[in-house]
């Protein structure tokens, strides 16, 4: 049986199976990425600043989140350390997924779509120009 999650009314939403088979989450309202282990025990790491979008797992065990107000795209390792990766004051990173080249891609609601890279390094492509 799983545990609740320890923060009330947190809003989870998008979600992504880490390298260890546990769950993650974006927890919207608390500003956090959550973690449901295979027991069912929940877990939760609170972002350096913003509120989440979207998640996906990563190369190298890394966990990815999207904070569109923000303008930052968060790399979470196992440990629960981010590192943040900021684009430009207008790049709002939406929802987020890995692809098999080793990067991840992102949407953005300005008819973009960006990459970044496992080093951090995000580049825009013009879909809508």
């Amino acid at each position: 049986c799983a545990s609740p999650i320890p923060t009330p009314k947190s809003v989870p939403s998008a979600m992504t199976v880490g390298p260890d088979g546990s769950i993650y989450f974006a927890e919207v309202r608390a500003g956090q990425i959550g973690r449901m282990n295979l027991s069912g025990e929940m877990s939760e790491f609170k972002l350096p600043s913003g509120s989440p979008l979207g998640i996906a797992a990563g190369s190298g065990g890394n966990i990815w989140a999207t904070v569109p107000r923000g303008h930052v795209i968060y790399r979470m390792t196992s440990g629960g350390d981010f590192q943040a990766f900021r684009g430009p004051d207008r790049m709002l990173p939406g929802f987020i997924t890995p692809a098999p080249d080793g990067n991840l891609y992102f949407s953005e609601p300005s008819g973009k779509i960006g990459r970044i890279s496992p080093t951090g390094f995000i580049f825009e492509f013009e879909v809508n120009p």
